[in-house]
């Protein structure tokens, strides 16, 4: 027995490329979800299903002609063809409404340049400090 494989433990290297592979996948999930694949993925399971009824008391030509002729939907078509039916009135929702952006005031956009300062060697010059005065009195100090 190879002496290494007995105490294994989650290096820093291990966990980070775990960490890509679980962000890759989140990635993935959030493109295919935002495609609409999960209605897609919806009606492939109703077609399926569908079939498989069908094909328990017909032959699988008439079974096939019946699940694909949109006649009879069963709840799993019905419940895809909605969601692909959101899926686009919320896209030409979103293409339709056609608000301004607002400008960004120029200042956001171009930073200033900083100033030449000569470059000096030694301590850095006194700065002047402005005392602060309050206009009350503050209270007394709580004793323990």
């Amino acid at each position: 027995m190879n002496p290494r494989h007995l105490h294994r433990t989650a290096t820093p290297t291990a966990l980070k490329r775990w960490f890509q592979k679980a962000g890759a996948l989140l990635c993935l999930c959030a493109v295919l979800l935002a495609s609409g694949f999960h209605a897609v993925a919806l009606q492939s399971y109703g077609w399926a299903r569908m079939y498989d009824v069908y094909s328990d008391s017909l032959p699988a030509a008439q079974a096939l002609d019946l699940t694909f002729s949109g006649l009879d939907l069963c709840g799993i078509c019905i419940l895809s063809q909605e969601t692909l039916q959101d899926i686009d009135d919320s896209l030409s929702l979103a293409l339709a409404e056609k608000s301004p952006l607002t400008p960004l005031p120029f200042s956001y956009l171009s930073y200033p340049k900083p100033e030449e300062q000569p470059i000096t060697h030694g301590p850095p010059p006194l700065r002047i400090y402005q005392e602060i005065t309050l206009s009350f009195e503050p209270p007394p100090p709580r004793c323990a």
